[in-house]
């Protein structure tokens, strides 16, 4: 047994808002008050519900002043997309010997009889975990199981593109190595007590032609792997002795279209005792539909039936802003007034800080225009929290703890020193060739030229308006000679949009190493969300890194010198990529299929329109 007594028994600001909430939810009288000006979402909603969440990346959690506006008005953050399956698996499995996984902490199950494992990455969610702890948030775990974004290639034999679906009995296992790997990491980890629920299955009902179901079949409303992903998350819970500190959800969007078939799976799921604690509902509407009535029946139906409830991704599209506003105003009261009568909703997170990153960005459906920036509709939120609730608790405010970053000199000799990939390809080190010591960082399997290997950097150590040096030797496994490679910052201007400076680029010949080197590349002035990404922009080759560093302007630690900098960087730093992304390429929706006309839409950062009569 690994049980951790006490796990979560953490801060005392933790206790305050514990205590805080029962005062609160017990003060009922005061039904309406006048609106405390320090009031936010953190002492209100946070309070209330538990939690006060939003959806955030890895980027915005290293940028300071982010994450002082994450701090100030939530508790609770998730990761919209970088612990999905695509993420933590990548778009081409990184195979390893059963013994090799065991030796790296794997769990392998017993009956697992293939003879290898693909690799699990990890180094995003565990840099998030110690934000969140440094910081006193909370981490909802989303998601293991779900038909989008999950690589085709884990549910066929040999973990390969080309190979047949496997058989059910070897993808209960694969799932069990999957969930119990995942999870053992989690609660082994010194921030591991940040994580208090995970969504172990999205989106079931819509799972249509997924690999789910060419392995499963059509399982209607007993989906015995679902049931299975239960178990398994269940008992690595009863293990760590969490059972009544961390829940596990069924998360689902359309909710409120679907109450008595969600209500059927749950009650499968649990029919040999409760193992999913209860309900996600998504949440991704319009001022149009559903009606703040029809959303509070699916609500109460829920709670009802004695399951808790979690808000999980909300956010209201709309085509006008007082429209918007009002309708919010109506909804939130109305969902006040179910917390207070029946409690159990743990936790309402909006999906997003602001307009300007949302997935949705054009229907402008968050409170905020962009992090810190409110909306009329914000302050009739906290109205319709006060008018049931009354006063917001008084909660110290949050000492915000940046994240640690500095300049960073990579030589992927341990892993991929928290370098990633840019769009879609397999990021991985790799001691096929190097260019110095016997391991460099491999990007592989991409898809346009854009596509590339990425590393995030904060506001912490990288200023606007100063100048750092940057580097990297690169290598083309194949592709044109010379070989063109690029390194570019992308980040959010002063304006709130997405931009682009090139850092600097090298013409490689084949079979040759070189290095992409600017010892004076000034960061533009409001730069946040930060982000340099190296890429091949005329070509979609594999390639090598190694040796990647960034340092005080005019220093090379690869090579212990000081150089004299240059008076303005080699590239300039307007200057776009070749080839600009018209979106950021993490979030890759794909559309589900439309079988008839339609009068509404309900939308999801998870998948992508979803359409209903």
């Amino acid at each position: 047994m690994r049980k951790k007594s006490g796990f979560f028994k953490k801060a005392a600001a933790c206790l305050v808002a514990a205590i805080c909430a029962c005062s609160v939810l017990a003060s009922g009288a005061m039904t309406q008050t006048a609106e405390a000006a320090e009031d936010t979402w953190r002492n209100t909603y946070g309070v209330a519900f538990e939690k006060s969440g939003t959806a955030v990346t890895l980027a915005q959690m290293k940028d300071a002043n982010e994450l002082k506006m994450i701090c100030d008005q939530y508790t609770s953050v998730t990761l919209g997309n970088e612990m999905k399956p695509d993420y933590m698996l990548g778009g081409r499995a990184r195979l390893q010997t059963t013994a090799e996984a065991k030796a790296a902490g794997y769990y392998i199950p017993s009956g697992y009889s293939e003879q290898e494992v693909p690799k699990i990455t990890f180094n995003t969610m565990d840099a998030t975990m110690k934000i969140c702890y440094q910081n006193n948030l909370g981490l909802r775990g989303h998601t293991f199981v779900w038909h989008q974004q999950t690589p085709d290639w884990f549910f066929r034999e040999g973990y390969s593109a080309s190979g047949a679906y496997v058989k059910p009995a070897v993808m209960d296992k694969r799932l069990e190595m999957y969930i119990k790997t995942i999870m053992n990491h989690v609660y082994d980890s010194p921030y591991g007590s940040v994580m208090y629920a995970w969504d172990v299955v999205n989106e079931y009902l819509h799972a249509e032609n997924s690999g789910w179901e060419k392995v499963y079949g059509n399982c209607g409303h007993e989906p015995s792997f679902c049931k299975k992903a239960f178990e398994y998350a269940h008992e690595v819970l009863e293990d760590y002795g969490l059972t009544d500190e961390v829940e596990l959800y069924f998360n689902d969007y359309n909710t409120y279209m679907e109450v008595q078939d969600i209500l059927d799976v749950v009650k499968y799921i649990n029919s040999d005792g409760k193992i999913c604690d209860g309900i996600g509902m998504q949440s991704h509407l319009d001022t149009n539909f559903p009606s703040p009535d029809y959303y509070i029946q699916a609500l109460t139906a829920f709670l009802k039936a004695g399951y808790k409830v979690q808000i999980t991704e909300l956010d209201i599209t709309c085509t006008d802003e007082n429209t918007q506003t009002q309708y919010t105003y109506e909804l939130l009261k109305k969902i006040c007034q179910t917390q207070k009568k029946y409690g159990n909703i743990t936790a309402f997170v909006w999906w997003g800080t602001g307009d300007d990153t949302s997935w949705r960005s054009s229907q402008k459906p968050l409170m905020f225009s962009k992090p810190g920036q409110p909306k009329s509709g914000y302050e009739k939120t906290l109205q319709a929290y006060h008018e049931v609730f009354g006063t917001g608790a008084d909660l110290p405010d949050p000492v915000v703890v940046p994240a640690e970053d500095g300049f960073f000199y990579d030589t992927f000799e341990e892993g991929c020193d928290d370098w990633g990939p840019f769009g879609s390809p397999v990021v991985d080190n790799s001691r096929k060739d190097s260019y110095k010591g016997d391991y460099a960082l491999l990007t592989s399997n991409r898809d346009q030229d854009w596509q590339g290997c990425a590393k995030t950097i904060s506001t912490n150590t990288y200023k606007g308006g100063t100048a750092y040096s940057f580097g990297a030797w690169v290598k083309a496994v194949n592709g044109y000679d010379p070989q063109e490679f690029s390194m570019t910052l992308k980040y959010v201007n002063a304006q709130g949009n997405t931009d682009y400076a090139g850092i600097g680029s090298v013409k490689v010949a084949a079979g040759e190493w070189g290095q992409i080197k600017n010892e004076s590349f000034t960061i533009p002035e409001g730069a946040s969300d930060m982000m340099i990404y190296i890429e091949t922009p005329k070509n979609t080759c594999d390639f090598y890194v190694d040796e990647a560093f960034s340092a005080p302007e005019g220093e090379d630690p690869t090579t212990g010198s000081v150089v004299e900098p240059t008076k303005k960087p080699t590239v300039t730093p307007t200057k776009k990529p070749t080839v600009t992304p018209t979106k950021k390429p993490t979030v890759k929706p794909t559309q589900k299929p439309q079988k008839k006309r339609v009068r509404y839409a309900d939308l999801d950062l998870d998948g992508s329109a979803h359409l209903f009569p």
